[in-house]
C-alpha cells in the first residue's frame, strides 16, 4: 500500500474511532463526566495551541493559560455540579476576568518580559479552544427546555460531514485551489462538495427525526439554513488553524491520533460551528 493509502486508511480509522467516542460520551456519559471530557480536550487544545506559538518563536504564560483553559471549559458545568448554580450561569465571565487579572500580574512582576508578545499570545491560546468549545457545552447544558446532547450530536455530524464531504469531492472534482497561501490543497470544488453533502445530512436529520431533536423542534427551513451556515462555519474553522500551523511552520498541532495529528486538528472545524449553532437556537429561534 502507498504512503498516501495508508495515511488514508489511518486517517478513516481514528475518525470511526473519535465520532464512536464521541457519540458515546454525548449520549451515555453522565453530565458531570462529560465535563471531565471537555475539561481535558480544552487542556490539550490550549497545550497545543502554546506549542505552536512555541513553534513561531512568541513568548507566553503556558501555566497561566492552560489552568484558565480548564477552568473556563469547566464553567458552563457549574450548574450540574451544584443546585442552584452558584455562579448564575456567569462563571465564564469571572474565569476571564480572574485569568486576564492573573495574566497581567504574572507579566508585570517578570524581569525580563515581553508583555507585547506573552499577553495576547496567551489570550489567543486560552480564547481559541477553550472559550469556542465551552459553547458546545453551553449547547449541551442550557438548550432551551432541557438537555441538548441531540443538539450538540446534529452539528458534530453536520460539521464532520462537511470535512468528509470535502475531502472525497476535493479529491474527485478539485481542481482551482481556494486558499493556496493558508491550506494548498483546498479547493472551491472541495468546499462545494462539503457544504452540498453537510446540507444533505442536515436535511436527511430532520426528516428522520422529524423535526425533534430532544427538547428543540426545528423545520426543513432550519435545517437548510443550519446545514449550509454549519459548514461554512467549519471550513473556516479549518482554515484558521491551518493559518495557525503555517505561520508556526507545523504540518500538525499535535501526534496524538495516528494519521490525524493532534487534538486541534481534530476538533479545529467544530470550534467556530459551535457558537454558530449557539445563536441560531438562543437568539434567533428564541
Amino acid at each position: 500500500m502507498s504512503g498516501k493509502g495508508q495515511m488514508l486508511r489511518f486517517r478513516i480509522m481514528s475518525g470511526v474511532v473519535l465520532v464512536g467516542f464521541l457519540l458515546a460520551a454525548t449520549l451515555w456519559l453522565p453530565l458531570s463526566w462529560l465535563a471531565v471530557v471537555f475539561a481535558v480536550i480544552a487542556a490539550l487544545g490550549a497545550a497545543e495551541t502554546f506549542g505552536l506559538l512555541k513553534s513561531a518563536g512568541l513568548a507566553r504564560e503556558q501555566g497561566v493559560g492552560v489552568v484558565a483553559a480548564v477552568l473556563l471549559a469547566c464553567s458552563p458545568w457549574s450548574g450540574v455540579w451544584w443546585d442552584p448554580d452558584p455562579f448564575g450561569g456567569k462563571g465564564a465571565m469571572l474565569v476571564l476576568v480572574c485569568f486576564v487579572a492573573t495574566l497581567l500580574v504574572v507579566v508585570l512582576i517578570r524581569k525580563k518580559g515581553r508583555p507585547l508578545q506573552s499577553i495576547p499570545a496567551t489570550l489567543l491560546a486560552v480564547l481559541y479552544a477553550p472559550f469556542l468549545l465551552s459553547f458546545l457545552a453551553w449547547i449541551v447544558v442550557d438548550c432551551p427546555e432541557g438537555d441538548g446532547r441531540h443538539l450538540a450530536l446534529y452539528m458534530i455530524l453536520v460539521v464532520k460531514v462537511t470535512d468528509i464531504g470535502a475531502y472525497f469531492a476535493g479529491s474527485a472534482l478539485g481542481r482551482h485551489k481556494a486558499f493556496p497561501q493558508i491550506s494548498p490543497g483546498k479547493t472551491w470544488e472541495g468546499c462545494m462538495g462539503g457544504v452540498a453533502c453537510a446540507t444533505a445530512a442536515s436535511l436527511l436529520v430532520w426528516r428522520v427525526t422529524g423535526g425533534s431533536l430532544g427538547s428543540w423542534a426545528f423545520g426543513a427551513m432550519d435545517a437548510l439554513i443550519l446545514g449550509l451556515i454549519l459548514s461554512v462555519a467549519g471550513i473556516l474553522g479549518d482554515l484558521v488553524e491551518s493559518m495557525f500551523k503555517r505561520a508556526a511552520d507545523v504540518k500538525d498541532s499535535g501526534d496524538w491520533i495516528p494519521g490525524m495529528g493532534g487534538v486541534l486538528d481534530v476538533i479545529d472545524s467544530l470550534l467556530l460551528a459551535s457558537p454558530v449553532l449557539y445563536l441560531y437556537v438562543h437568539v434567533f429561534q428564541a
